[in-house]
């Protein structure tokens, strides 16, 4: 009887042009409830929730080693800074390959409380070892969006 029902909603709606903008509503709303797509901003992703829980569960005492692996502007490091202050022996190594953002990244850092903690390198990790070129868009210097292969 169930399956039945939901045949026949199934052949109502599905297919049917005017019910495109239901189904595209419903696609948004499963991709936002699914966390797709806010990964972007560490507040809205749930990384922000998992760091202040680990900043609990380990004592002040116990070392911490974080990568920031492409750090961009240290958004992330700086969360980190905040999240595990407390932390007597906390170490962030934070890696930037693009010369122009790591500047920045630079600069950025010297204003952070706690920026000591920090190591900051100007490359890449990879599986390999080598050397690459860094794309980024033609449309800003400062774009979080650089990659090894061009867009």
């Amino acid at each position: 009887m169930l399956q039945a029902l939901k045949w026949r909603c199934f052949r109502t709606f599905a297919g049917k042009a005017r019910y495109q903008s239901l189904f595209e509503q419903l696609h948004a709303i499963a991709l936002r409830g699914m966390n797709c797509g806010s990964g972007g901003r560490i507040e809205d992703s749930g990384e922000l929730w998992v760091l202040e829980h680990l900043a609990q569960f380990y004592s002040r005492e116990t070392p911490i080693v974080i990568f920031d692996v492409g750090a961009n502007l240290g958004d992330y490091t700086g969360f980190l800074l905040k999240t595990f202050a407390v932390c007597q022996d906390l170490r962030i190594f934070a890696f930037e390959p693009s010369s122009l953002t790591f500047a920045e990244l630079h600069k950025r850092l010297k204003t952070m409380q706690g920026s000591e903690r920090v190591r900051l390198f100007n490359l890449g990790l990879g599986a390999t070892a080598g050397k690459q070129c860094l794309h980024r868009p033609t449309d800003s210097t400062r774009s979080g969006m650089a990659s090894l292969y061009p867009r």
